[in-house]
């Protein structure tokens, strides 16, 4: 994973480079581009019994198999997808910064990176309409999100597909002979919550089990309550398939099906107990990280992609499908790589690292190999677990001790490619390995992780509520961040 380039630089090569002409090489250069995001949603319960539409879209689609997301929840695992860079170098993580700083500010694209140009900012400038239609909450377009998108909707906080689908289909109604768009459609039908869907008691056992695992507590479940958070999981999915479906009718049909390339991709998965949690956000085990990508592109026929690849890589194959050739300074932005050769059946070879930020819980890192080995690596505790996910999917068997030359390899790694992360211009709290910075009111303060990890990295910090405003703090408890 390579350095970050730094801002001012960045803004200059950004500034300088030239537009680069549409590709004839391109698979579709006159095409138009959908993209369908899918919260909440992994890889391995996408299965025809819940999920038909998807399935019958998929039939056409190159299905990535492997796919992996640099984050477990939404914000920074969109912005990667959008930018093509990891959580630690857009820089667009921890929802609002430290609660122990006043105040809190939300991270913002284009102050954490200056210079980072999104898949709409490059697309519009190749004269394409934008627009997106999302459920808001960790999507707002305060983020940066935004940027480069003409129609940006994101009033409704957690909203799902039954909302968003109908405003794009109208907003396609709009469109003109012949004239190219993006559209962004996203759906929060599989999230966490599901008030008004479920018993309200179920709801609150879902809150409160949340609760405990942000607080550090992993109790067991029993067989019962893990068995009837999976079928509520499940029923989750196919109210979003059936409030999908519209749009994926409305592409099949024969004046959009030839000229619009689609791709449908998660951005996290869901805890189902697996490792004792429920939820999102705070571990990086696959059920988490390993997100559905689908990609169906005109002229181009189905396969399924049993090698790993990465949610980064999209921007860069959706930039080379549309013939929009990215200039230098994007070249250099971008740490995914074009999927083309998957397309035309080649085997590629992509290591994926990933990241937690979430509320505090900033100090897991991993690493997923393409020879298929996983390292997971803890900042507080300086312990690597090792699992090889394709034998043991469910990550239960630590191999740390039974191989310690591969462990030593895997931890060697992350920390290498984690061992800078930029601090954000203005930002008022960074983590570095073992240190914590945090800048309250004139002071600095310096904390020491190992030593004291609470302070610096979970709830304990509610007990400090003064410093957060009122406003804030009741906003991020309503939209499940506190």
């Amino acid at each position: 994973m390579r350095a970050y380039l730094a801002g001012a630089l960045f803004c200059l090569l950004t500034a300088a480079a030239a537009a680069a002409a549409p590709s004839a090489t391109a698979p579709c250069p006159d095409c138009s581009l959908v993209l369908i995001g899918l919260d909440d949603v992994r890889a391995d319960r996408v299965k025809a019994a819940s999920m038909p539409r998807l399935e019958r879209f998929a039939r056409d689609a190159a299905v990535f198999t492997q796919a992996v997301s640099p984050a477990p929840w939404t914000l920074p695992a969109f912005v990667s997808l959008f930018t093509a860079l990891h959580p630690s170098h857009h820089g667009v993580v921890n929802r609002y910064s430290d609660p122990s700083v006043d105040p809190p500010v939300p991270a913002v694209l284009g102050k954490s990176a200056p210079g980072a140009r999104t898949l709409a900012d490059v697309l519009r400038a190749k004269g394409f309409r934008t627009a997106a239609f999302t459920g808001g909450a960790g999507l707002s377009g305060a983020s940066g999100l935004s940027s480069g998108f003409e129609v940006y909707a994101d009033s409704r906080s957690f909203g799902g597909f039954d909302l968003s689908v109908p405003e794009a289909l109208a907003w396609l109604e709009t469109r003109k002979a012949g004239e190219r768009f993006f559209l962004f459609v996203h759906g929060y039908d599989a999230h966490g919550f599901h008030a008004g869907h479920f018993p309200p008691e179920e709801d609150e056992r879902f809150r409160s089990r949340r609760d405990e695992g942000i607080g550090g507590a992993r109790p067991p479940a029993d067989r019962e309550e893990r068995g009837r958070r999976e079928r509520r999981y499940d029923e989750a999915l196919g109210r979003l398939d059936r409030n999908l479906a519209p749009l994926l009718d409305r592409l099949d049909r024969p004046e959009l099906r030839g000229k619009v390339v689609v791709a449908v991709v998660g951005d996290h998965g869901e805890e189902l107990f697996e490792h004792g949690g429920v939820d999102h956000g705070l571990t990086l085990y696959d059920e988490l990280l390993r997100v559905p990508l689908l990609l169906r592109v005109p002229g181009v026929k189905g396969r399924r992609v049993g090698f790993q690849v990465r949610t980064l890589d999209l921007m860069p194959t959706l930039l080379e499908l549309l013939g929009a050739a990215p200039d230098p300074a994007l070249a250099a932005q971008m740490e995914g790589v074009s999927l083309l050769p998957a397309l035309r059946g080649e085997t590629m070879t992509l290591d994926a690292f990933s990241e937690t930020d979430f509320l505090l819980h900033a100090s897991l890192r991993s690493l997923r190999t393409a020879d298929g080995w996983k390292g997971i690596y803890d900042r507080r505790t300086q312990k690597t677990q090792v699992f090889r996910p394709a034998s043991d999917p469910g990550e239960r068997r630590d191999l740390a001790a039974k191989a310690p030359a591969r462990r030593q390899e895997l931890e060697g790694r992350i920390l290498a490619a984690f061992d800078q992360e930029p601090l954000a211009p203005g930002a008022q709290a960074v983590v570095s390995g073992r240190w914590k910075k945090v800048r309250e009111g004139g002071e600095v303060w310096l904390f020491d992780l190992w030593q004291d990890p609470l302070r610096g990295m979970s709830k304990v910090q509610a007990q400090r509520p003064a410093a957060v405003p009122p406003e804030i703090l009741e906003k991020m408890r309503r939209e499940g961040y506190w």
